[in-house]
């Protein structure tokens, strides 16, 4: 069953194994703040946006796909955007992408026009490079996607990889079933954090006792830990909860905004009711950004 042609928040994803994941990323450009979901909220085609905050007035709607049972992936590299937009085609039971770039203002750039996708690129999360060479994470690799549409293996990791997150020119993070890695960009280990996931966690959604996103800053590493409704701090070994979500809602994604926290959640009530999402600024007292 295709992921991208229900609702957003309905689908079972697979990374290899199946886990429920919302499709999407949130990240940080400059003073922008940037988010995948749907819109209309309501929207039974399914049709991905991207939202944007500047910090200053409330979120507003970025772009929208023009197409239905579509997703949208993002990462930042230095002062851009880059967005991987996925369609899918039923006339050809394929799914397609392209690949488009912005200085986080109304210009887009595309850089890549509509291909035949078989490895759901940028589920796993994905880095554009100066070369043009894409990054990404297929579990359990990580792959290079070449200018000419070669796809190679990046480079193995001793450990079963879902996803990759880029950090800073010479850093990434990869987050497996139960272990998050600081890495270079050879992939050679700098920190890590091993159980994340906690043991003993009473009805996590969907049953999946999952972490689903992480980042990195300064020593500190930001969790969402699905399966048990929390946001929390790693520090030193040390954690701290900076927030604990209550039954419908699941935590998604995180991202640092300087000492500050970006904790992205939705609902999941399965009722009939589309997802609700919900957007909060952690520095010490929660306020929310975004909330319907």
């Amino acid at each position: 069953m295709s992921r991208s042609i229900f609702p957003l928040f309905f689908f079972l994803l697979s990374w290899q194994t199946t886990l429920a994941h919302p499709t999407g990323d949130m990240v940080v450009l400059g003073d922008y703040i940037f988010w995948s979901y749907i819109h209309p909220l309501d929207d039974p085609d399914h049709h991905a946006s991207i939202m944007r905050w500047d910090q200053k007035s409330e979120p507003e709607l970025f772009m929208v796909s023009q197409y239905s049972a579509s997703d949208f992936m993002l990462s930042v590299s230095g002062e851009l955007l880059h967005i991987i937009e996925r369609r899918y085609v039923a006339s050809s039971d394929a799914f397609e992408i392209r690949i488009l770039r912005s200085n986080g203002e109304e210009n887009l750039q595309m850089i890549q026009d509509w291909v035949v996708d078989t490895l759901r690129m940028g589920e796993g999360g994905f880095h554009v490079a100066k070369s043009g060479d894409i990054i990404f994470a297929k579990y359990p690799e990580i792959w290079m996607r070449k200018p000419d549409g070669k796809v190679v293996n990046h480079f193995h990791f001793k450990d079963p990889v879902k996803m990759i997150r880029y950090i800073s020119e010479n850093r990434f993070l990869l987050l497996g079933d139960t272990y998050c890695s600081l890495v270079d960009s050879k992939g050679i280990e700098i920190e890590r954090w091993e159980n994340l996931p906690d043991i003993n966690v009473d009805n996590p959604p969907l049953g999946r006792n999952i972490i689903f996103d992480v980042d990195y800053q300064n020593g500190q590493l930001l969790v969402a830990n699905w399966g048990a409704r929390t946001f929390m701090l790693i520090e030193n070994d040390h954690k701290i909860i900076i927030s604990e979500k209550q039954i419908p809602y699941a935590p998604h994604w995180v991202a640092f905004l300087g000492k500050r926290c970006l904790l992205f959640s939705s609902s999941l009530t399965f009722d009939g009711d589309t997802p609700k999402p919900s957007l909060e600024l952690y520095s010490g007292i929660l306020d929310t950004v975004w909330e319907k």
